[in-house]
């Protein structure tokens, strides 16, 4: 099994699961120790999960933890994947893969926890979860957090368009009417804000005179050295 392959919050789940079995002085990380990291560094997603189902997640944090401290502890070695938590996580890539996702997340997990045989998979049975019930709120939580994630970007995009308005008189947008320009003309829907009017060139009514040309006044003298030039 390749956890390159897992979310970050998945990589996370497996980490603490690791970490669980160690302060247990346990080596195999079991299931048991999988769904109960789950539990902790994927709060929300469980959270809302088994409170669609009508699950205490408090309840299955119980009996975890009692069948976490039944488990064989053993002293020294390195811990390992047990053979069971990596059929779990073969079954997560599995439905990952059918699901057309390149990553492993913690609901493709715990969807796996539910379809190989597995202790931790009959606590969930056992307080009322089903794979069919827990595939839909794993939809419905899929589709509340994009709807979210997509309300607060549109928000946050009219509160700047919002100020912009009060501000677009105040500068020049130069770009964007470069490349409406380039375009023949802004393109449909855009606004471009109207171009500042520049200040406009001043002109002479009368040549140049050179300092040393003959004065237009018509006294013979050169520019510079006649009185006119003085005034």
């Amino acid at each position: 099994m390749n956890l390159q392959k897992l979310t970050i919050k998945a990589q996370e789940a497996v980490q603490e699961a690791v970490l669980c079995a160690q302060r247990q002085g346990q080596q195999a990380i079991e299931p048991e120790h999988l769904l109960s990291s789950i539990l902790k560094v994927g709060e929300q997603v469980t959270q809302f999960i088994f409170q669609k189902l009508g699950v205490s997640q408090k309840a299955v944090s119980q009996a975890l933890e009692a069948q976490i401290g039944s488990l064989p502890r053993v002293q020294g070695g390195e811990p390992y994947l047990s053979r069971t938590t990596n059929d779990v996580l073969l079954k997560a890539e599995e439905l990952a893969h059918k699901a057309g996702d390149e990553y492993i997340t913690l609901e493709h997990i715990l969807q796996a926890l539910l379809k190989v045989n597995n202790t931790a998979g009959k606590i969930l049975k056992d307080a009322g979860v089903t794979e069919k019930e827990m595939e839909a709120a794993i939809k419905e939580e899929t589709v509340r957090f994009c709807y979210n994630v997509t309300l607060r970007t549109t928000t946050e995009r009219r509160e700047v368009f919002g100020k912009g308005e009060d501000k677009k008189d105040e500068y020049v947008d130069e770009g964007a009417q470069a490349a409406a320009a380039a375009q023949g003309g802004p393109q449909q829907g855009m606004k471009v804000p109207p171009r500042e009017k520049k200040q406009e060139t001043i002109r002479r009514e009368f040549p140049k005179v050179g300092r040393n040309d003959p004065c237009p006044c018509g006294s013979g003298k050169k520019y510079k050295k006649c009185s006119y030039y003085y005034y």
